[in-house]
């Protein structure tokens, strides 16, 4: 799960749309045009998938100024199908952020619901702090991200070794820190998720269905901790894992 970078994402639109200027006002034959067209019509689908809905909304107006003179039936092609995706990636945008703000309350209550000494209490909490993160790849709000943290720790102490359970609750704790990692740029949170992958493993041994996920994210995090202090015993150990 990768950390979108709105100030990236937005460079990406900026350079877009001055290049769509520059074609569109170069005298070029209809079949060019449409080539030009395509290429730049592939590459804000693929920003947009990246972005957000506060990236989304003031660029959006931007992108819909590109428009070609080649037209089929009379009609803009660029500009009205640029149009269709802009409006189709907000609306998805839009219903996503509302189906997990709705997730985020809904398993809120179900924790509250559920008191300290409840069989249900630790799902509550690993639900919640699911849907927090999820929150948080969205938005990039740290507090969700802090409390997704505190809840995945808080359900971990509920799923002691042999609870059915408890790689699943190292596993996202891991995934979130090393997401802090990524954000604030503390290798000591690096460092608690190799730790947490590397427990992982030791529960999901050859023959468990996510044990090729597992070896996959630690071996993710070996490189990020790599690409931090370029030990060479952790780019060895990334590829061994791959």
């Amino acid at each position: 799960m990768y950390r979108y970078q709105s100030d990236s994402i937005g460079k990406e639109l900026r350079d877009l749309h001055n290049t769509s200027g520059v074609y569109r006002a170069t005298d070029v034959g209809p079949g060019q045009h449409l080539v030009l067209g395509s290429s730049i019509l592939s590459a804000t689908i693929s920003i947009l998938d990246r972005g957000n809905a506060t990236l989304l909304n003031p660029w959006a107006s931007s992108v819909l100024t590109v428009s070609f003179p080649s037209q089929v039936f009379g009609v803009p092609v660029l500009e009205f199908l640029l149009s269709a995706i802009i409006h189709s990636k907000m609306g998805q945008f839009l219903s996503s952020a509302n189906n997990i703000a709705d997730e985020v309350e809904k398993s809120r209550v179900a924790l509250q619901r559920c008191p300290l000494h409840h069989s249900r209490r630790s799902a509550c909490l690993h639900n919640l702090a699911i849907a927090l993160h999820d929150r948080f790849e969205q938005r990039s709000v740290s507090s969700d991200l802090d409390e997704a943290i505190d809840l995945h720790r808080a359900a971990l102490q509920l799923r002691p070794i042999g609870h059915s359970h408890r790689s699943a609750s190292l596993d996202s704790l891991a995934n979130c820190l090393r997401d802090k990692f990524h954000q604030r740029g503390s290798v000591s949170d690096l460092d608690d998720a190799v730790a947490l992958h590397r427990a992982v493993l030791l529960i999901r041994l050859p023959g468990h269905p996510d044990r090729s996920t597992s070896l996959n994210n630690l071996a993710i995090d070996l490189h990020d901790r790599f690409n931090e202090r370029g030990a060479q015993s952790d780019l060895d150990g990334a590829i061994e894992l791959h």
